[in-house]
């Protein structure tokens, strides 16, 4: 019997195997043991198994067409003498050993960096490559925080453009206030000095006033996460 080979971009899922997504047809499953030395967004050559079945094809990588080297993020882990990143976001089901070098003397178990693949060759063996950056110490605050909005594609810090237009920001003095501009009468008859504590913006300013005069009156007001509590 003739073997099938399709091409497609590899991804990996958190319990070890994963999936090419060809160009035609469904996605084709990779046991574990079958990626070689493929990593999530090689582009790879696939041979499908002889008695899979055809609306749930598995699989075999023969080969990388094209690695993804763009860099990634990851835990260290000391071993002995060998420092290994553990990626964050799932590149590689192994992780990847690092050469020694100056960035490398500093780091201590559990920081996390930003490293870059440079070769994989023998599926026995672990990918090797280099330490670009260190992000964060292991106890550092907000460690979580900060490789959440990394492993998404989103940058740690805010460009400087923006962060200029924030500091010129100005905000409501303590006390004061955004009085409401369209209460209605029996609400403003109850509660004639009531006024909301920050501006909503958009269609929701034009029912935030009658919304805020039914709070009541209190002394004090917490900003709900979800923003004015998706008023």
């Amino acid at each position: 019997m003739k073997s099938v080979v399709v091409k497609g971009t590899l991804s990996l899922t958190g319990r070890g195997f994963g999936f090419v997504n060809p160009q035609e047809g469904p996605d084709v499953l990779i046991p574990y043991d079958h990626l070689r030395t493929a990593g999530s967004g090689d582009t790879v050559e696939v041979e499908l198994f002889p008695d899979s079945a055809r609306e749930k094809p598995a699989g075999r990588i023969l080969r990388v067409l094209d690695r993804n080297t763009a860099p990634l993020i990851g835990r260290v882990r000391i071993r002995g003498k060998e420092l290994r990143v553990y990626p964050e976001d799932r590149r590689f089901a192994r992780a990847l050993v690092v050469s020694p070098s100056a960035e490398t003397a500093r780091l201590r178990d559990g920081d996390v960096v930003r490293a870059g693949f440079r070769s994989w060759d023998d599926p026995r063996s672990h990918p090797r490559g280099e330490v670009l950056e260190l992000i964060a110490r292991a106890d550092e605050p907000g460690l979580e925080r900060t490789l959440i909005t990394l492993t998404r594609g989103f940058e740690g810090a805010f460009p400087p453009e923006v962060e200029k237009a924030a500091a010129a920001l100005t905000m409501p003095e303590p006390g004061g206030g955004y009085a409401p501009d369209d209460v209605e009468p029996e609400d403003a008859g109850a509660m004639p000095d009531l006024v909301a504590p920050f501006p909503w913006f958009g269609g929701k300013a034009r029912v935030a006033s009658r919304i805020w005069a039914r709070f009541g009156e209190i002394d004090n007001y917490v900003e709900p996460f979800c923003g004015s509590a998706a008023v």
